[in-house]
């Protein structure tokens, strides 16, 4: 399934870009509970064009199990630095965290905030366990320099993000090239991005 999103005369007129973006899912026929995702980023006009994007998925744990049961997977790690956002949403990198991990997993009681900002920390998946360390969902993410875990206090399930690019600092009044881990696309240029989520089934 492919969707498409291309610039119009309403676009250009918060965004000033001539682009187009494809979105493709499919399911691999070759590995079952696996989604592949593809984005294809396009800048359309002669000039660099700066753009961030990324994913939002969210997952509901397996049924009779809430979140705070949970534990987050970071295959392979044994420790990684983090850093949160405000109430309002915006980050606040000169505050960082340690997480430390037990064989690659955090427990939801790891003094962790509402929402881990992962950046440049080489995560390439992340996953969500139950308490018998059995993983139900992979997130392969190898290609981006950001990563997001969050969850809404108000809400059963958590989301893992993979982000080029990422919310504003905490007092940040620059200009479009100069937010974080912003991208830049030469003139007719065109980012092809791979990732994929494994639903263990």
């Amino acid at each position: 399934m492919s969707h498409q999103l291309a610039a119009t005369d309403s676009t250009k007129a918060i965004y000033p870009y001539d682009f187009r973006l494809t979105v493709k899912h499919s399911l691999d026929p070759d590995e079952p509970g696996k989604l592949n995702i593809h984005w294809t980023v396009e800048n359309l006009g002669d000039s660099g064009m700066y753009y961030s994007i990324g994913g939002h998925p969210g997952f509901l744990p397996p049924e009779g199990l809430n979140k705070e049961e949970c534990k987050i997977i970071f295959p392979g790690k044994t420790e990684l630095r983090f850093f949160s956002a405000n109430s309002a949403g915006y980050a606040l990198p000169g505050h960082t965290h340690s997480l430390y991990l037990d064989r690659g997993y955090a427990s939801w009681q790891d003094n962790i905030p509402e929402t881990w900002i992962f950046e440049n920390e080489g995560v390439d998946c992340v996953g969500l366990s139950g308490p018998d360390r059995k993983p139900f969902v992979l997130v392969h993410c190898e290609e981006f320099p950001i990563l997001a875990v969050w969850a809404n206090p108000n809400g059963p399930f958590v989301c893992l993000e993979p982000w080029f690019g990422r919310t504003d600092d905490a007092g940040f009044t620059g200009s479009l090239e100069e937010k974080a881990g912003m991208q830049l696309l030469e003139g007719h240029g065109t980012k092809e991005i791979a990732w994929s989520i494994d639903f263990c089934i």
